[in-house]
C-alpha cells in the first residue's frame, strides 16, 4: 500500500508541475518530467473555451453551485456511481461561529427583501429560503450540528465535442430531478482539472450536515465477507460479496454449488471464472463439457482435454474403480480399518455399476439377461485376475479387460468346437440360456473390435490425470449418438471422475491446511446428466453429493432452464431431484424466465417467491445466493474483456 501511494504521490507531483497555477517555476521542469508527461500525453493537453482535449479524447467538468434544502437519503450515493462519469468532492467543516455569522447575515438579507414590493413569486421563493435558514439556525444553536461547505464535480469524458455536449446536458438534466443546479466553467477547465489530485475547494457549497450530507453517505449496505473469500460480485449497495465455499462450518457443510440461469445470463461464465480461482489456489477441477466451448479455457490454464472418440480420450468402459471407502466416510483409524472388506465392498459396488451401466445402454433387455451378464463379467474379470480381494488402486489400465474380452466370455460360454472343428452349443447351455446368451452377443458386439461404437467402449483407457490439476472431458461428440449410448458413457466418465477424487482424497491424508487439495467436478449443461427420466445417473449424483464432503471434493452443476431436470412425462423421479438439490450447499440464481418460476417455487424452497420473480429483471451477470442457514445475498459480477477472451462460448 506504501508503494501504491508513493507512485500516486510521484505522479500528482509530476503532474502539477505542468498545472496553471502552480507555485512551481518552468525552471523546476526537469528533462525527466518532460520526458515522463510526454510518455503518458503523447498528444500533449488542448484547452478550449469549455474542454480540454488529449489525443482522441474530450473532457470537461460541471461544478454544481446550488443544492436542495433537503436531499433524499444516498442521492450522493447513486450519482457518485454514475457510468463514464469521475466525480470529485472537497468537503470542509465551518467554524461554527463564522457559520452562524453568514448564516444570520443571509437571514437578515432574505428578512428585508421578503417586505420588498416585488413580484409575488419572488417573494414567495425568499420566504421559502427564509424559513429554511430559520430552521437551520434554530438546530445549529440548539444541536451540536455543524455546516460543511463542499466543492462536487463531475469529469466527464466523450470522443466527440458533440458526444460531449450532449453527456452533459444529460448530466445536468439527471441532476435537476435531485435539485442540484451547476455549469461548466469556461477558460478553467486545466485549472479545475487539479481539483483531481489536490484539494479545491473553491465553490463552497453550504450544506447542513445534520439534514443532508450524513444521510448521503450508506451507513449500512449490504455485503458478506469470508476470511479468504474471492469476489463473486458486488450489491446494489456498492458492497463486496467476498465468499470462499471451500470453508465448512456447522451451517455450511459442504461445497456444492448449482447455478440456474436461462441463456445468456452468464452462468458458464461464472462457472469458469470460479474454477479458475480453485485453480489458483491449487486446486483440482474436472469439468464435463457438454457443448465442447472449453478447449481454449484447458490451454489457456494449462490444463489436459479429454475427447471420448480420439485414441489420446480413451476411457476403458469396463474399468473398474476404487470410488468409495468406510475408512474415510467413517473417519476409521488406520489399525481399525478392514481393508480386506473394505477392498470387497468396493468391488461389489463396482460390479454393480457395470452391470447399471449395461442397463443404460441395452434399456430394453430384462432383469434375465444382466443377471447372465453379471456373471459374465465376473468371469472376464477372474481371466484378469481381478476378484473382490484384488487392490484396484494398484492396477494400471492394461491389467483390465476390454469390451472384445467380455465378448469372448459370452462367446465361450456358448459355443464349443467339436472333434470335427465345427462349432457347436455347448450341451451344457439349455436352450433358454442359449437365446439369453445369443441377445447378449448380438448386443455387445457393436461396441467391441470393429463394431461401429468400438472407439467409444472397446480401448484400454489412454491417460492418467492423477496429476493433471485441470481436466475437461469434451463430451461434445456423443451429442449426435443415441441416447441409450451417451447416457452409459456419461455414467461411466462420472465414475471415472469420481475415482480421481478418490485418489486425491488419498493423496490428502495426513496432510493438514492448505497441503489439503480440493478436488471440483464442474457439470455446465448438468440436465444432460441429472435428469428424472435418467434413473442411475440420479442416482450415482445422489451418491457423490451425500459423500463428496469427506472426499474434500464439491459438485457444481450449472443449467439454463430448471424444467430440464425434469423432462415431460417423466416426473416419477422428481423426488431424488429435491433430495439432491437439497443437499446442495449454495442455490445460485441467476436471470430467469417467468415460466420458469412454478418449477424453481418447488425446487428451491429456500427462495421467496418475490425473491425468484425478482429474477427477471436482472442483468447479465447478476445473481441472488442463497448460502445457507436461510443466508441469502444479490449481486452482480463483471469480468475484464481479458477473461472472456479465452472463456469460450456462454460469455
Amino acid at each position: 500500500m506504501d508503494l501504491q501511494q508513493t507512485i500516486r504521490d510521484n505522479l500528482r507531483d509530476k503532474l502539477h508541475l505542468f498545472m496553471p497555477g502552480s507555485d512551481t517555476s518552468n525552471a523546476d521542469q526537469t528533462e525527466e518530467d518532460i520526458r515522463f508527461i510526454k510518455q503518458i500525453l503523447p498528444s500533449g493537453i488542448t484547452q478550449s473555451k469549455q474542454y480540454l482535449k488529449s489525443g482522441n479524447c474530450y473532457m470537461t467538468v460541471y461544478l454544481v453551485n446550488r443544492f436542495p434544502t433537503r436531499m433524499p437519503a444516498l442521492v450522493f450515493t447513486e450519482i457518485f456511481n454514475k457510468p463514464g462519469v469521475t466525480v470529485t468532492m472537497d468537503l470542509e467543516v465551518a467554524q461554527k461561529s463564522q457559520a452562524m455569522e453568514e448564516l444570520e447575515n443571509s437571514i437578515n438579507e432574505l428578512d428585508t427583501r421578503v417586505f420588498v414590493n416585488r413580484h409575488s413569486s419572488e417573494n414567495r421563493n425568499d420566504s421559502y429560503d427564509l424559513n429554511d435558514l430559520l430552521e437551520l439556525h434554530k438546530k445549529l444553536q440548539l444541536t451540536s450540528e455543524d455546516i460543511a461547505y463542499i466543492s462536487l464535480r463531475f469529469w466527464i469524458y466523450a470522443k466527440t465535442v458533440n458526444e460531449l455536449k450532449a453527456k452533459v446536458k444529460s448530466l445536468a438534466d439527471d441532476l435537476k430531478t435531485y435539485g442540484m443546479y451547476g455549469f461548466v466553467p469556461e477558460y478553467e477547465i486545466l485549472a479545475e482539472y487539479r481539483g483531481m489530485q489536490i484539494a479545491a475547494n473553491t465553490i463552497r457549497q453550504p450544506i447542513p450536515i445534520l439534514d443532508t450530507l450524513k444521510e448521503q453517505f450508506p451507513y449500512y449496505f449490504q455485503s458478506f465477507t469470508d476470511p479468504h473469500g474471492w469476489v463473486w460480485g458486488e450489491t446494489k449497495t456498492g458492497g463486496l460479496v467476498l465468499l470462499d465455499t471451500n470453508r465448512h462450518t456447522s451451517q455450511r457443510k459442504s461445497s456444492d454449488i448449482v447455478f440456474i440461469g436461462q441463456k445468456g445470463a452468464g452462468k458458464s461464465t461464472e462457472l469458469k471464472y470460479h474454477a479458475q480461482i480453485q485453480l489458483a489456489l491449487g486446486n483440482k477441477v474436472l469439468a464435463y463439457d457438454v457443448e465442447g466451448e472449453m478447449l481454449e479455457y484447458a490451454v489457456v490454464n494449462g490444463g489436459r482435454v479429454v475427447k471420448p472418440a480420439d485414441p489420446s480420450g480413451y476411457i476403458n468402459f469396463l474399468e473398474l474403480h476404487q470410488m468409495f471407502s468406510k475408512k474415510i466416510e467413517e473417519d476409521i483409524s488406520d489399525a481399525a480399518a478392514d481393508e480386506t472388506s473394505i477392498i470387497a465392498e468396493n468391488y461389489t459396488y463396482e460390479m454393480s455399476r457395470l452391470v447399471k451401466n449395461f442397463q443404460q445402454l441395452f434399456p430394453e433387455l430384462g432383469d434375465e439377461h444382466f443377471d447372465e451378464l453379471r456373471d459374465m463379467l465376473m468371469r472376464t474379470f477372474l481371466k484378469f485376475h481381478i476378484t473382490k480381494t484384488t487392490p484396484l488402486i494398484r492396477l494400471s489400465h492394461e491389467d483390465f479387460p476390454v469390451m472384445h474380452d467380455l465378448y469372448d466370455t459370452l462367446y465361450d460360454a456358448l459355443y464349443e468346437t467339436g472333434t470335427d472343428g465345427k462349432l457347436y452349443y455347448r450341451a451344457s447351455v439349455s436352450e433358454h440360456r442359449r437365446n439369453v446368451l445369443e441377445r447378449l452377443l448380438a448386443k455387445i458386439k457393436p461396441y467391441q473390435r470393429d463394431g461401429i461404437y468400438a472407439p467409444y467402449f472397446d480401448h484400454h483407457s489412454a491417460f492418467d490425470i492423477s496429476e493433471e490439476q485441470l481436466v475437461v472431458f469434451d463430451m461434445s461428440s456423443l451429442n449426435g449418438l443415441e441416447e441409450n449410448i451417451s447416457n452409459a458413457y456419461i455414467m461411466h466418465t462420472m465414475s471415472l471422475m469420481w475415482s480421481e477424487v478418490y485418489k486425491n482424497r488419498i493423496r490428502n491424508m495426513g496432510r493438514r491446511g492448505e497441503e489439503i487439495r480440493e478436488c471440483i467436478l464442474i457439470f455446465d449443461e448438468a440436465h444432460k446428466v441429472l435428469n428424472t427420466k435418467n434413473t442411475e445417473g440420479l442416482a450415482l449424483c445422489d451418491d457423490m453429493t451425500r459423500r463428496d464432503r469427506k472426499y474434500d471434493a464439491a459438485i457444481w452443476l450449472a443449467s439454463q432452464q430448471p424444467r430440464d431436470f425434469a423432462p415431460s412425462g417423466y416426473n416419477e423421479n422428481l423426488d431424488k431431484i429435491h433430495n439432491i438439490f437439497g443437499l446442495i450447499q449454495y442455490k445460485v440464481l441467476m436471470q430467469q424466465d417467468q415460466s420458469n418460476f412454478p418449477i424453481l417455487k418447488e425446487l428451491f424452497p429456500q427462495f421467496t417467491d418475490s425473491e425468484i420473480e425478482s429474477t427477471a429483471l436482472y442483468e447479465k451477470g447478476e445473481k441472488l445466493i442463497s448460502i445457507g442457514a436461510g443466508a441469502k445475498i444479490r449481486c452482480a459480477l463483471t469480468l475484464p474483456d481479458d477473461y472472456l477472451a479465452y472463456f469460450g462460448g456462454g460469455r
